[in-house]
């Protein structure tokens, strides 16, 4: 298993600072922007599933779950935080509410990272 620094490209800063273990330069956003008025959307969601090899996907049994949400749409950029072991999150059902506005604005193309 990989660890999250290892997912980011070798010379990339945030994976360079997360294998030495210094503090990211990076903040949690303080606010959920509107993204409405975009023609794509581009989300990936960032889970922990400690079973997902073994027994299967973890949302049955709940044990799987969303610890981050990152997305993107035109020169925008966010990822949000809701339940990662270390703190530093954001209220998930703050969070959530406001990616299933954008996931029902129709006129939205929405391009999911990793999903089946």
């Amino acid at each position: 298993m990989k660890k999250q620094g290892e997912l980011f490209q070798k010379d990339s800063v945030i994976a360079a600072q997360m294998n030495q273990g210094k503090e990211l330069t990076w903040n949690i956003p303080v606010e959920f922007p509107d993204l409405t008025h975009h023609k794509q959307i581009a989300i990936d969601l960032e889970t922990c599933d400690p079973n997902l090899m073994t027994l299967g996907p973890g949302w049955v049994r709940k044990d799987g779950y969303i610890v981050g949400i990152a997305v993107a749409a035109g020169d925008w950029e966010g990822y949000f935080p809701i339940r990662h072991a270390n703190g530093h999150n954001m209220d998930a059902r703050i969070a959530l509410k406001w990616l299933q506005k954008q996931m029902a604005t129709p006129h939205i193309d929405k391009i999911m990272h990793n999903a089946t």
